[in-house]
Parts: C-alpha cells; structure tokens; sequence
C-alpha cells in the first residue's frame, strides 16, 4: 500500500503513558534500564514484535526484524496504527482481547493470548503473510498489546528456535511489566506532590492581590485566577478558551495600533513581555484597565505550550493619573486663555492706537474733501483735499459755515431737510452744485454725519465730500451715447422709439397726422464685401448727413440698425403730401459720392407709414413700415411704398408661420422622410437622404422651401438640425443590422452649424448616442458654405473627416460653383442637381453640362449622384456615361421611418417603383 503522511512518532520510553506536556515528569532509572533491555531482547528475535497501545491502536515500539520485514525505521512505524500496515485490518482480534478494566485498580493486570493469520503491507505495497501470536496485559490504567509474529513466506525454522524465543521474550515481558508498575508507582507519588503544589499556587493565587493567568499554544487562556474576575466584573465565559485579542476587543486594538502590532509579533517570537497596558470592558460597560507581563512555555523537547504570568488593575491608578492630567490641563486651559485675553486686549489697545493713527493719516491725505464742524456748523478742521477742491485756505475756512460754498442752485427745501436729518441723528447724502473760491461751479457728493459724545449728545459733524464734476461729465456722455448711434451722431432706436411714442401721444391731442418714414440702403451689403467696412461705415455718415439737411427741424432723423434709418414728422398738417418727402430722399441719396477714391452710386428704398391710418399704437407703426420697406425692397429698391391692409396681411401670415416654427420642434410636428439612394451597377441600396418635413395642427403641411429660409433666418436652424443628425443617425443604425452593405445616411446641415465647433460636437454625440459608425454618416452641403471661404471652415470639415465623416455637395451647379473649391475643401461626393438631370435626354446644354460635371468630378476622385431621376431614359443616360449612385422617383418616394426600415431589410437589387 501506498506510504501516508507520518504522524510524529511515540517515544518508546512514553509507552503511551506520557502525562499532560503541561506537567512534564522525570523517568526512572530503572524504567529507562528494562526498556533498554527489552529492546535489546526484541532486537535479537528472529520473530517480529510489536508492541501496540490498544487505547489509540498505535505501535509504541517495534523490533529490528519487523522493521527490516517491513521496509521501514522504527521511528517510521511509532505512532502508526496497526491498520496502515495490516491489510486485513486487526482491529477485530484486538477487540476481542480488549479487557474490562480491573475492579480493583491495584490488581495485577490480566492477559491472554491467541494465534491469527493475517497479511502485512510492507513500505514498497509487498505484502508478507504473517502469523501472529497475540498478548494483551494491562499495566496501570492502560492496555497494551504485544504482537510476535512469524513470517509465513520465509522457511520454516527448527521447533526449537521459536520456543526458545517466546521464551526469551515473556521474560523480558515480565521484566518491563515490574519496571512499569514501579514507575507507576512512582508517578502516583509525583502526581501527589504535583497537586499539592498546585494547591499551594492556587492558595497563593485566590490571597493575591495581582491574578495569574495561563494560555495555551493558541493563545487561549486556559487558566485564570479568581481575583481577575473579581477585579474586572467580567464574566467567566468571555475569558476562559478565548483569546486576548477577542478579550480585548476592535476599539481598543484601533486606538493603539502599533503597541498591538508590536505586543502580537513579540507573541509570534515566543518572547517575554512585560507591562503591557490596556483597557477591557466589565459585563457593567464600566472601562478598566490591566497591567499584565507574561513569559513563554516550553516542555523539555523545547516544544512551545503557550504562556503564562500575572496581571494587576490599575483603573484607580489610571482614573487618578487621567484626573491628574485633566486637572492640569484644565490649569493650562485657563492660564493659556488668560494668557490670550491680556494678549486680545493688548493687540486691542494698539490696534486702536494704531487704528486712530490710520484714521488720522487716512483722513489727513484721504483723496476725498473732509471737513468736521462744531455742533452748530461752524467749520473746526478741513483736510488737505478740501483746500485743493474748494481753493480756500484752513486759515479761511476756520469759523466759517458750509454756506461759504453754496453756488445758489441748489433749493432751499435741499438744505431744510439736510438739518432736519443730521439734528436727528442720521446721516445724510446727495449731490450738491457747489462753488469754489474762483466762483467755478462743481458737483460734490456729499455724506454728513453726526458725532456723539460720551454722553450721547451731538458735539461734531463730519463731512465727506467727492468731487463728481468728471463723473458728471461722462454720465451725461453715456446718456448721450445710450441714445445716439455712435457713427453717425444720429439718434438710435431707443431714443427713436421714445420721440415716435411722443410723436404719435402729441398726434392723439391734437388731431394731427404723424408721418413714419423708413429708409433703407439698397446693396449695401455689396459696399462692405468690396471695398470693405471702413468704406460703408463713410456710406452711412454721409446717407445721415444727407437725410439730415432734407429733414426739418422739428423732425427725427434716427439711425436704427445697419442700413436702416428713421425720419419721423410730428404734428404734420393736412396739406403735407409724404410722397413729395420720400422723393426728395430718394433723389438725395442717389446722387454720386466719393468712396475710396471712386465715385459710387446707392439707391435706397422707403417705407411710409401715417398715424392714424396705418396704426394707432407707436410698435404697430413701426411694424407697418417696415412692411412698406420690404415691399419697396422686393420691388426692385429705388422707391418708396405706402403700407396696405395686404402687406399686413403677408406679414401677419409671415409671423404666424415664425411663430408655428418656434414650437414645431418641441411639440414634436417635425419628422423625417428617407429617399433611396442606389448603386447605378449593382442597384443595391447604398444610402439615404433625410428629408425634412414640417406638419402643423393649424397650418397644415408647410413646404421645406417656406419653413427652411426662415428657420436660417431666426437662428432656429441650429435647434433643427441637431434634431435632425440625432433622429436619422439613430434610424440609420437600425438598417445596418443583417446588411453586408453599410448604408449611408445623408444629412442636410445649414452654414450656420459650421460657426465655432457646435457642428463637431453634435454629430459625435449623435453618432455616440446612436452607436453608428461615422463612416455611415455624410453631410450635405450647399454652394452657400463656400463663399465665405474661411480656413475656420476648412478645418472644422477636416475634424469631421478626420473621425470618418463624408461631406457631399448638394445641388451641384445652382449656385457659387467653382472648381478651385473642390480642391481646397475634403468633399467626397457631389450630387447633380435635379434641373439639370430632368432635361438631359431632350437638351443638349443639359446633357454637355451632366457630362462635363461627371468627368471633372471623377478626375477629382469623387463619388457622382444623380438627383431626380424619374424615368428609364434618365436612368439609362446617367448609368452609361459612368454616375455612381442614382436618387429619385425612378426608385421610389421619400418614405415614412418604418415604412423606410421594411425597404433597407429587402435584400437583393432594388427594383423601378
């Protein structure tokens, strides 16, 4: 059989009656010198013998031949059991010869023997059939079994040698049975005096002050004397089998970290210890502290068996030390704090030493005029300042009543109330128009304040004046710039829309007409891109100057914004013809004028409006010429036009679709319709283009080509177009499932998304968002991007590029086309536009200019889509003169979302709608 781990093997001379190793006990001499003979004798046999204590079934000596038998050291078999060598087990032959324990302990032990066959199992797994002779005898309180055994696979031997050998043996037998029961004998005597030691040392124990304690090699206590008990009030059952890192507890341990740490690496040594101090918790809750000191405990092979010593309560000393040091630092507390009160009360009088001497310089050179007086305003100190301000002397001033300064502006009710509020005790502030010394008038901003005395009466008057003549000046400056146009001098819209409002309220009481005249310049905007703003800005000095002198002078003439100026006549009489008026103007202003070294021609366009017949209210008249503006605007500029009930009308319509389009988006009326984009070889569906669409509860369905200008033109284009990246992103990923093909979707952005980097930011979060590729992602552009040609723009598309982004060009051909800018901006496609494809099998023009745009186009690298292709004969002209992608009616309609994702899921060629 196979070898097992080996358990630490018996000592023969324990013979399995080894006392506690907490009470270890000399052996005689004369136990030590049977069993010395014994194994010589067994040693000498030519049987194999072995000797088992039946209490554990374990071998406490074997004989030289068992073990050489057997392939083991004698210190390999002690402490086996017979079951790891016997392969038929001999725990029923021992059973049997198991003995009842004696009635009289001091009787001599009985014996029996018998013969069994049985095999045993040698170190290499050889098993050696073997007949046993066994014999049980009991010595003291144990039994013991001898086992003498023939080998039954060797020769027999002479009859002889056997009977010769037993008999050796039994001597030998009764030999170390007397030496065992002298050592019997001996060991009662030494338990005797052990436990009259022990008696002594617990006498000792319960009479002492201190207690003793022990532990076990765990660290467990195993013994506690009764004064700890007594001492701490804690119960037995929290002590005894439990360890003192249980005993003491998590808190303790926290609090002293290090002093555990080191006490448990000292324990983990085996070293002494000595005065370790902590707190335990009595079964009260009551805290109290022990001192104890310990020492390791070792048997005579050096094995280690725990600790042992004593330990004392110091919760009185501890509690008196804890007293002690909350007394002193109590003292300490108080001397520390009376300590910072002279301390507060010294850094108190100097800071107001030092403080008076601040004050004292402070007002001396405060850049503010200071002057104190008596309680009946006579003049008693003035600083510095107030001479270099009011250009009288101290000497001058001295005596003298603040009237000294008085210019005779100011209103004798200002000066009234002035007393009224210090004689109170108040203080008093405000502005004052005051006189010099050299008679030069000055505003002052002034604060009069009482002082009292120590017994609360008013003694003194201090004042602090400012001179606010410079602040005057520029308040009554920004008022000015507040309500002029800073280029032209003129009145800006605030001011005129409070001199319209007076205009139209002085109309009211009188019954007169009030005149409204808007005048715009016509391409202006074409000045500053030429010859650039400094130019347009001399333009709208001169228009002003021009409009200026044909205005009368009771009239406004006002700069609004930009281009845009306001001539306003009040109190009009009924004989006034405004169409005289607005001639003149345009005449003015289409004389020549010198700009840049040129001579310029502008024109300019009037709205006119009348009180009472076109508005009663100052914003309704202004609302209509604008609208009268407009409309000379659309007329071709260079002319005047009266405002109609229909340009209100139009304009009415214009602001109820603005204002529509504002809550389109949040009330959810915008959606997407998706049109197919096809691979003009394979057919397969390649991409999609969102289409906007704007449905609304009151307008009904409003055309992209009437909502989409005015979503640019009021900004909310931006709002819009981020709806529309998310929304189509997010329905684009649902068609990439179970494609081969990736299709692309196409997205409609306005210029405005390319101003700062609000473009770059919301497509990464709708693709993030929507977890689509970006190379799925292509944005469409116009011609419009690229006339303002800014590198800002370049770059932005770049980034976008950089992340995957495709761009294309939308309506190629209808706008600022230019080859120089297909080169400079990373476009990947361009798209023919619709006007050109629907013709291009009739004309000529048409189908030269599809062919030259294909060509350049695919010199450039760049992928072609032909837009609104409708019929097999477009199709068939656009496959075969080599277009890419194919997008119309010829495919299908825009579609619905849903309806969408049914038509991307169909594999296979797409087939004509």
């Amino acid at each position: 059989m196979t070898e097992v781990g080996m358990p630490r093997p018996a000592s023969v001379v324990d013979l399995g009656l080894r006392p506690p190793r907490t009470t270890p006990h000399p052996v005689s001499e004369s136990r030590t010198a049977a069993l010395e003979r014994f194994r010589q004798l067994i040693d000498c046999a030519a049987d194999l013998v072995l000797l088992v204590d039946l209490a554990d079934d374990r071998i406490v000596d074997a004989g030289e031949r068992v073990c050489s038998a057997l392939g083991f050291s004698r210190e390999q078999l002690l402490g086996r059991t017979l079951g790891e060598i016997d392969a038929e087990s001999l725990d029923h032959p021992l059973q049997m010869f198991a003995l009842q324990p004696p009635d009289d302990p001091a009787a001599v032990p009985r014996s029996r023997s018998d013969l069994v066959v049985t095999r045993l199992v040698g170190r290499n797994g050889r098993e050696i059939p073997v007949e046993l002779s066994i014999q049980v005898a009991r010595l003291g309180d144990r039994a013991y079994g001898i086992l003498i055994g023939r080998d039954l696979a060797r020769p027999p031997r002479q009859a002889a040698d056997p009977l010769h050998n037993r008999f050796e043996l039994e001597q030998c037998i009764e030999e170390r049975t007397r030496a065992l029961r002298q050592e019997i004998t001996e060991r009662k005597y030494m338990e005797a005096a052990l436990l009259d030691s022990e008696q002594r040392f617990r006498d000792i124990a319960v009479s002492a002050s201190d207690w003793f304690w022990e532990t076990d090699a765990e660290q467990r206590f195993t013994y506690v004397s009764e004064r700890f008990f007594e001492a701490t009030r804690v119960a037995r059952v929290r002590v005894i089998g439990r360890t003192r890192h249980e005993l003491v507890g998590e808190p303790e341990l926290n609090r002293f970290p290090e002093k555990w740490r080191q006490h448990f690496a000292a324990l983990d040594q085996r070293l002494p210890f000595r005065n370790l101090e902590y707190g335990i918790v009595s079964d009260d809750g009551s805290v109290l502290y022990i001192r104890i000191s310990g020492q390791p405990v070792f048997d005579q092979t050096g094995l280690f068996q725990g600790y042992r010593g004593a330990g004392t309560d110091i919760t009185v000393q501890r509690r008196a030390e804890e007293a002690l040091r909350l007394a002193h630092d109590d003292l300490e507390r108080r001397v520390a704090e009376r300590t910072r009160e002279l301390q507060n009360e010294i850094a108190e009088r100097n800071r107001a030493e030092e403080t008076l001497r601040l004050l004292s310089a402070a007002v001396h050179q405060s850049p503010a005029s200071v002057y104190i007086t008596d309680a009946a305003g006579r003049i008693q100190y003035v600083n510095p300042r107030f001479v270099e301000i009011t250009g009288y002397a101290p000497e001058e001033a001295m005596g003298e009543k603040p009237s000294l300064f008085n210019s005779g502006y100011t209103p004798r009710e200002t000066y009234s109330q002035l007393w009224r509020t210090i004689l109170s005790g108040s203080e008093w502030r405000s502005e004052l128009l005051n006189k010099r010394k050299n008679g030069e008038l000055f505003w002052q901003q002034l604060c009069i304040s009482p002082i009292r005395s120590s017994g609360g009466q008013i003694s003194h008057f201090v004042a602090v004046a400012e001179d606010i003549s410079v602040r005057k000046y520029y308040e009554r400056r920004l008022l000015h710039e507040a309500n002029h146009d800073r280029l032209t001098g003129l009145p800006n819209r605030l001011l005129a829309t409070d001199r319209l409002t007076q205009a139209v309220a002085s109309a009211q009481r009188t019954g007169r007409t009030a005149l409204l005249l808007l005048i715009g310049l016509d391409q202006f905007k074409r000045i500053n891109e030429t010859l650039g703003h400094a130019a347009g800005d001399c333009l709208l000095i001169e228009t002003a100057r021009r409009i200026a002198e044909l205005a009368p002078e009771t009239d406004t003439v006002a700069r609004l914004a930009g281009d845009e100026f306001m001539l306003l006549g009040a109190d009009l009489g009924t004989t006034a013809h405004p169409e005289t008026q607005a001639q003149r103007l345009l005449e003015a202003l289409a004389a020549p004028c010198q700009l840049s070294g040129q001579e310029m021609f502008l024109t300019a366009s009037v709205g006119i409006a009348l009180y009472p017949d076109d508005g009663d209210d100052p914003q309704v008249l202004m609302r209509n010429a604008e609208a009268a503006l407009f409309k000379a605007k659309e007329c071709g500029g260079n002319t005047y036009r009266f405002f109609t009930p229909e340009m209100n009308r139009i304009a009415n319509q214009r602001l109820t679709l603005e204002n529509g389009l504002r809550h389109a988006l949040r009330r959810g009326e915008l959606s997407l319709a998706y049109q197919a984009v096809i691979d003009s070889q394979t057919r397969e569906l390649v991409g999609a283009e969102a289409l906007l669409r704007w449905h609304s509860p009151t307008l009904g369905h409003v055309p992209p080509d009437r909502f989409i200008p005015m979503a640019e033109e009021t900004g909310l284009i931006t709002a819009i177009d981020t709806w529309v990246l998310h929304t189509a992103c997010r329905e684009a990923a649902a068609w990439q499932s179970g494609r081969k093909r990736p299709v692309t979707i196409s997205v409609n952005v306005s210029p405005r998304m390319f101003r700062g980097a609000g473009l770059i930011e919301a497509t990464t979060r709708a693709l993030n968002a929507a977890g689509l590729p970006a190379t799925c992602l292509s944005l469409e552009i116009t011609e419009r991007l690229f006339a303002g040609d800014t590198p800002e723009t370049v770059e932005l598309m770049r980034e976008l590029v950089r992340l995957g982004v495709g761009f294309a060009i939308d309506d190629f051909g209808t706008g600022y086309s230019s080859l120089s800018y297909l080169k400079r901006f990373p476009v990947s496609t361009l798209k023919i536009d619709r006007s050109f494809v629907q013709d291009v099998t009739v004309n000529a023009s048409d189908a030269a200019l599809v062919k030259a745009i294909l060509a350049m186009a695919h010199s450039l690298g760049l992928t072609v889509v032909g837009e609104g292709v409708e019929t097999w004969s477009q199709l068939d002209f656009l496959k075969t003169q080599g277009c890419d992608r194919i997008q119309g009616y010829y495919y299908g309609r825009p579609l619905p979302a849903a309806e969408f994702r049914k038509f991307a899921a169909a594999a296979g060629p797409v087939p004509p709608a």
